[in-house]
Parts: structure tokens; sequence; C-alpha cells
């Protein structure tokens, strides 16, 4: 859904004592990203630390990339003090850093310590088994004959996986709706082992892996245009282990990290299937959604592999970092696309080359970081990132991109207005005023295209301006508001192609929250929305109310919400709260109510259970969807089950 996922929303509460150090971390996570995270991945992260706390005397920058709660700015704060003072000994002492406020600090705690650990090596089991039903027939669980869906119409997942300080594994397997058990399903596994000496690291099976400011290589989620100065100034790290239930985006094969005194080395080696299309030799497309339930999907299975050879050589002087990286990628046959207006420079040879150096310059009050890239036919792209903070409340941040039209990567990702690294050029402000109980975000981007891209046959610009601010009014009550305004050309209409006129997009909402009792918290928020082309101005609203109650064993969510878009361009994004790694991000559209119901049992330590249900209706319509997916009725709904053990 990339940059049309609209702001998430803060399903939790404020901070109580019923809550776990994960879901105070969660809330306080979500206030701090307007955008969508890689929320599985961060809860995953933060159960390690959970058991293994970081030692934040020995804290080096190796290990906060892979520390989701502190970023590069608070690592240099930490080591400032530490270099004046002497080691830390206590939680205490936090509270007298800058820019490290009281809240910050209490969410902080649980996943820190002051002194080495000596705990044995130990290596716990844990299993997870995910069940997800529509209980409405679709037109393709109705079809008798090939043309529809094959098997059932559950959504299973299941996986183990083993932690320990030094290493993390896992096994998965997903059978999503529609697929027959074990034909078309999505297996994947992986092993990651910390160790001493010069090797530092070692991925086998599925891993992430990220390079420089992603514009040759990468598999993580990029961070939006409308998140606080903060999120970009986080370390990532180059390769991580990928337990996630992607079914795409992610390596399989081996990596291996190392270091000596000032030179680190990553390099890693992944060959994946290819699944898509083939015609007269040449890869047509790829297919990358995982659901393989008719004979039609199924031929689209394992047309060819991609493997991808990466290196990150990098050069750490005092506060300074230089890095050269490459990737070479073979792919088994040339990938042509349709010969279409806006795919004229996306084809790739079967084999590909990409070089780039990434740099980092470091201070306690500013940041420049960035990363220039050439493909094989010496066509560039260039990133860079400047961040500024005079004093604690107030932050800059500066942003300037080119990327060639005629730039070629395959599996990069980078911060941009489009999802392609290619054929964009940009320069992004923002400014951020932290005050002692309102904080203000403001920011601007403006962007061009060289050549046409989708549904614009000619070059084009556009810009988009970003305000919110949130206002804590006391310990139990808060106010958020947003508004952003988006400008962008288009074609004039589908039969005029030689000319272009203005669209622009709103978005305004008002999101209120309070806790009512020490563990029930109410949440409720209003959103609208207007597209306007030509004369033509289409208008969108939606109001949701959620009561969230928690205590130590139990927890409930629920939610009531209305919804009146006009065309799917005013549609509304809303996050929902869900199961433990199963977060859902739904559209609101058309005429239609919705409401569902979480609940959470844990009865011991180390069980725990999940149960959602979730309905969507629409009065004015008799049929749901197309194609295989349409639906005779007025609703559809949706049941989820999962549990979690630990051995």
């Amino acid at each position: 859904m990339g940059k049309l996922i609209g702001i998430i929303l803060i399903l939790f509460s404020l901070i109580s004592k019923a809550q776990s150090p994960i879901d105070k971390a969660l809330v306080f996570w979500q206030e701090m990203n307007n955008q969508e995270i890689e929320l599985e991945e961060f809860t995953n992260n933060l159960q390690f630390y959970l058991e293994h706390p970081l030692n934040v005397n020995n804290l080096t920058l190796e290990q906060i990339q892979n520390f989701p709660l502190i970023n590069l700015k608070q690592f240099l704060i930490i080591q400032h003090f530490k270099q004046k003072n002497g080691d830390y000994f206590s939680i205490q002492e936090f509270y007298l850093l800058p820019q490290f406020s009281k809240l910050y600090v209490e969410i902080l705690a649980p996943f820190i310590s002051f002194t080495p650990s000596i705990e044995k090596e130990k290596l716990r089991l844990y299993f997870l088994s995910r069940i997800i039903i529509k209980p409405e027939n679709t037109k393709g669980f109705l079809k008798s004959d090939s043309s529809g869906y094959l098997g059932s119409k559950l959504h299973l997942y299941n996986r183990f996986q083993i932690k320990s300080k030094s290493q993390r594994g896992f096994i998965s397997w997903e059978k999503d709706k529609g697929e027959i058990s074990f034909i078309g399903n999505t297996y994947k596994y992986g092993y990651q082992r910390n160790v001493k000496g010069i090797i530092k690291q070692i991925n086998l099976g599925s891993f992430s892996a990220h390079i420089g400011e992603g514009l040759i290589h990468s598999n993580n989620f990029i961070i939006g245009k409308t998140n606080p100065i903060e999120s970009f100034q986080a370390i990532t790290a180059p390769i991580k282990i990928n337990s996630g239930a992607s079914e795409y985006n992610f390596e399989n094969g081996i990596a291996v990290m190392s270091r000596y005194k000032s030179i680190s080395n990553t390099s890693f080696y992944s060959r994946k299937i290819i699944n898509g299309e083939i015609e007269n030799g040449a890869i047509k497309s790829i297919k990358s959604d995982g659901l393989y339930n008719t004979y039609s999907q199924l031929e689209k299975k394992n047309i060819g592999a991609i493997s991808t050879y990466g290196a990150l050589t990098q050069f750490k002087c005092n506060k300074t970092i230089i890095g050269y990286n490459f990737t070479f990628k073979s792919f088994s046959s040339e990938y042509k696309p349709p010969d279409t207006y806006y795919n004229k420079n996306y084809g790739l040879d079967a084999y590909n080359l990409n070089q780039s150096l990434n740099y980092k310059f470091l201070s306690n009050k500013w940041l420049l970081r960035g990363e220039l890239a050439i493909d094989k036919e010496l066509n560039k792209a260039s990133n860079h990132f400047f961040s500024f903070s005079p004093d604690d409340d107030f932050n800059i941040l500066i942003n300037m991109r080119s990327f060639s039209s005629k730039y070629k990567s395959y599996q990069s990702s980078t911060f941009s207005e489009t999802s392609r690294v290619q054929n964009e050029k940009g320069v992004y402000f923002a400014a951020e005023w932290n005050l002692p109980s309102l904080k203000l975000y403001s920011s601007i981007d403006f962007f061009s295209h060289q050549t046409p891209k989708y549904l614009v046959h000619l070059p084009s610009q556009g810009k988009e301006f970003t305000l919110f601010g949130n206002w804590r009014i006391n310990d139990s009550t808060s106010l958020k508001l947003f508004y952003k305004i988006e400008q962008k050309e288009e074609d004039d209409n589908s039969l005029i192609l030689d000319k272009l006129t203005g669209r622009t997009s709103q978005h305004l909402y008002a999101y209120f929250k309070i806790r009512l009792t020490e563990n029930l918290r109410f949440i409720s928020r209003f959103d609208f929305t207007t597209y306007q082309k030509k004369s033509e101005v289409y208008k969108g609203q939606a109001a949701y109310f959620d009561f969230i109650y928690r205590k130590k064993k139990h927890q409930f969510a629920s939610r009531l919400a209305w919804i009146n878009t006009e065309n799917w361009q005013t549609r509304i994004y809303a996050y929902e709260y869900d199961m433990l790694y199963n977060f859902s991000i739904p559209a609101y559209y058309d005429e239609s109510f919705r409401y569902y119901i979480n609940y959470s049992f844990k009865p011991t330590s180390k069980v725990q259970f999940w149960i959602k249900y979730g309905r969507t209706i629409f009065p004015q319509k008799t049929t749901i969807g197309s194609g295989l997916e349409e639906l005779e009725g007025s609703y559809k709904s949706e049941l989820k089950t999962q549990v979690r053990v630990r051995f």
C-alpha cells in the first residue's frame, strides 16, 4: 500500500501498571511514528531484549542497529555522558540526559541493564499458531469448475522459534485462503548467530539486507514523509534475521558480518525463486503477493530464479563512517515487463551490477548521511539527509534526492515519493518543536518526475505539506490534530495524453484519547478527506470509537466505526489493534459501518491466547468485491485465533 497508506492510528492508551513493557513501548513508538512501521519485527526484537537486556555501559553502534528504541542521536548523547562521568549505575542517571523525557526513560528501562550479563546461554523455544477464516463464501469458493479456488477458506500460519542471548532461529509455514495444504504454500527458515572475534554475525536461510540508504538494495521498511525527525536518525542493521510472515521481501542464503579494528565488512549471497509470468524466454512479470489458490496462479510458480551477491565495506574514524557497497544480481532470464509508457526504463538484463558510496558524519547536534549510487550503465541515483538540533526542543531535517530516469536497480527501496528508485528529484524540509505539553511538526516536500510515470504521460511535478500537533492536556488526556495537502499532476483524461491537469488531495483528522480508569481507555478519531481534479470534488468522512480494557491476564479492545467516502481516492486507512505479530491496516471506504472485538487471555507466563472478530457492513450494496472475491450480500466478516507458547 506504500505511500497511500494513511496515518497509523494509536490504538493503545497511556501508560498503566497493567500493561506489559512491550505494550508500553508499542504505544510510545506509534505515537512517535505516524505512518506504518515494521511492527512485527519491532515486537520480535523487543521480546528478545526483554529477556536479554542491553548493557548501556558497553553500548556500540552495531548493537543499536538491532535495538529499536535508541537512535543514533540518542546513542551519541549516552556515549557523551559516559565519557564525561564514567559508567552508569542506575536508570536514575538517564533522567539527567538531554532529550530523554521521563516517559521515554520509563519505556526504555525494562530493556536495558547497567552491569554485564552473567546469565548462561539458555535456549528458549517458542511456538505460534494462527488461524484466520472469512465465514462468507466468495465466488471463488462457490465455483465447481477448475477456475475456482482450490483449497479451503482457512488461512493457517505456524512458526517455531529458538532464542538465546547469542542466537535466533525459526521455521515457519503459511497457507493462504484458497490454497491447497502443502501445495503453493510458503516455507521459511532462518538462523542468526552472534560470535566473538573478527567474525561478528552469521546468518543462514531467511534474512533482510539493507545497504546504505537503500539505493542499490533494501528489504527494510522505509520511513515515510510524515514521521518525526527522530525516526530519520535510526541506524539500521545491514543484515538481520527475517522471521516475519512476508512471502517475498526477504533474502534466502548466507550472510557474514565481520570487523577488524576500524574496518567492517558484510557479505551475503542469496538465491530466491521467482514467481510470475514468462513470455518468449523472458520474465514478463514478478508475482509478490504469495497467493497460489487457483490453477492459473500455480502456473506462475517457479518460473525462474535470481541470485544476489552483495558486499558492504565500511571504515569508521571517530564520528565519520565511509562505505563502499556493491550488488551483483543474476536473473535466470532477462526481465522484460510490458512495453508501456511507464515501463520504458524498468526492464533488467540477466546480469546487473550496482555500486554505491555511503557516508555518515556524526555529532551531538547534527547528522549528515547519504548515498551515491550507479548502475552498470553509469546512470546515477543519490539521497542525502541533514538533521540539526540547535537545542533540546527544536529539530530540523533537509533531504535532497535525485534518481535518474534511466537508473536501474532491483529490490531497492529508499525515502522517496514513489516506490521506485527511478525518475525522481525532490527536496524535503521538516521542523519539529518539543514543548512541555505540546509537540509540533511541519514538513514540505517538492518533487518532480523527468519522464512519464503511471497515469502521467508527460514530465510532472508536485508538492506535499504536512502539519500536526500533539497536545498532552493532562496525565490521562491527549489530543492530536493532523493536516496534509498533496498536489500532483496527472493526465487530463484517458483520451488527451498531451496535457496534464492538477489534482489535490487533503486529509484532516482529530484524535482524542482519555484514560477513564486505571484499566479502561477510550479513543476516538474523526477523519475528513477531499479529492479534487478539475471541477470534480469528492469527499470522505470517517469516525471511530475504541474502548480498551487491560489487566494482567486479560486484554480487550473493541471498535465501532462509521465511514462515508464518495470514491476510492477518498478512502481512509485505519490501524486496528490485532493479535501479536499480526497487524492490520484496512482501507475504510464507501458508505459502511465496521466493528470488531479483540480479546487476549494469558493463563500462565508461558501461554497466551487471542481471538478477534470483525465485520464491515455496506447498507447500500447487494454484492461486495469483484472477480473470485465477489461476495453476495451486504457485509463481510473475519475471525482470527492465535496461540503462543513458550517452552
